[in-house]
């Protein structure tokens, strides 16, 4: 990404990595996890490296953007050099209760600093502590869909499988094998179902007695090897079929019927409103409906978390009713429209920048 960004813009300052302070559903501190924040202190140096050269190499700055709420770090340090509006984009689901002493000093800390808070949806806005404003503006999807890539394909039947995809990264927390196991339960009971996986592997980045130390905490190990040894234990390999990471966003949601997304993170993700562009509905792992990302049995399917029987149920639904997989696959599309389009959402965006620079 950095050479991509390098190549339309020219500037770009390569760092070893980011400190952060983690307060996510997910993945909040407790227990051994305490312990990944040597991990920060490690990083801190090179964060704090990092934003003192672009201080010096970028000049007249109006605005900086944070990319993600637990970047706490990165927020504080920016407004040690740099006098100028700062925003803060929240992509993860924070941890409840939001009066948490945690999630109050957090709070208080983004506040001191005058951080504009920018949520991607209503289910991220709403685990934000009320002491901060906080605004939502949806990401945006600036692929252009040709009409022969959304056109529905035909129902499926006994003919064919019914193809689910999986799209992103390859690891515990996206529920992979919580969905492998649904599939197992899928040929106990004779569904005729495909599994696309599409993406890499995922694999912690950190080397040395720091990575050593991470993988014993996160209780990793190999990841590619636990998924393939799963798939034998359930003796699926012939429901599964893996692509690699892929680039061309029609190659990957034209073939598949429904989107698995069950992540552990009880959120709605970026590859839900891919697949509505390409009127494709999703099984997705979150506790409600919201509104501007999945409507349940309209738009998708809402599923239990870890819940490998709650989504053998929705494929089931999907199996036993084939014209859903059209009628709500035409509602995602609609409701991505409606809420994911650059035209839109980068102008909302602009208009902030605008706002806070004045």
């Amino acid at each position: 990404m950095a050479d991509e960004f390098r190549s339309a813009f020219g500037k770009v300052i390569r760092v070893k990595g980011l400190s952060q302070f983690d307060n996510t559903l997910y993945s909040f501190y407790r227990g051994k996890r305490w312990f990944v924040l040597l991990r920060e202190l490690f990083l801190l140096p090179f964060t704090f490296g990092a934003v003192l050269q672009a201080k010096l190499k970028f000049k007249n700055i109006d605005l900086v953007e944070i990319n993600e709420y637990t970047l706490l770090p990165v927020a504080l340090i920016v407004r040690l050099f740099f006098r100028c509006a700062i925003i803060v984009h929240c992509r993860s689901v924070q941890r409840l209760p939001m009066d948490s002493s945690r999630a109050a000093l957090i709070a208080f800390l983004y506040n001191a600093i005058d951080a504009t808070i920018v949520a991607i949806d209503q289910k991220v806005a709403s685990t934000i502590p009320n002491a901060l404003a906080c605004r939502v503006v949806h990401n945006i999807f600036s692929y252009k869909c040709s009409d022969e890539v959304t056109r529905q394909p035909p129902v499926f039947n006994a003919a064919r499988p019914l193809v689910l995809g999986f799209v992103g990264g390859i690891g515990e927390m996206k529920g992979i094998f919580d969905l492998l196991e649904a599939v197992s339960i899928c040929k106990e009971n004779n569904l005729n179902v495909l599994l696309i996986i599409t993406g890499k592997f995922e694999r912690e980045k950190t080397s040395g007695l720091l990575g050593y130390a991470i993988k014993f905490i996160k209780g990793s190990s190999d990841i590619e090897n636990d998924v393939n040894r799963v798939i034998d234990s359930f003796n699926i390999r012939n429901y599964i079929q893996f692509t690699g990471f892929k680039f061309n966003l029609a190659d990957v949601y034209s073939n598949m019927d429904v989107l698995c997304f069950v992540s552990h993170f009880n959120a709605t993700g970026r590859p839900v409103f891919e697949a509505g562009f390409f009127k494709k509905p999703s099984i997705v792992a979150i506790d409600r409906s919201w509104e501007d990302t999945i409507v349940n049995y309209k738009t998708g399917i809402i599923v239990q978390p870890k819940d490998a029987y709650s989504i053998y149920s929705a494929i089931e639904y999907y199996y036993s009713h084939p014209n859903t997989v059209c009628t709500m696959g035409e509602n995602a599309f609609e409701l991505a429209n409606k809420n994911f389009t650059p035209e839109v959402n980068a102008k909302e965006m602009l208009s902030i920048y605008n706002e806070l620079i004045k």
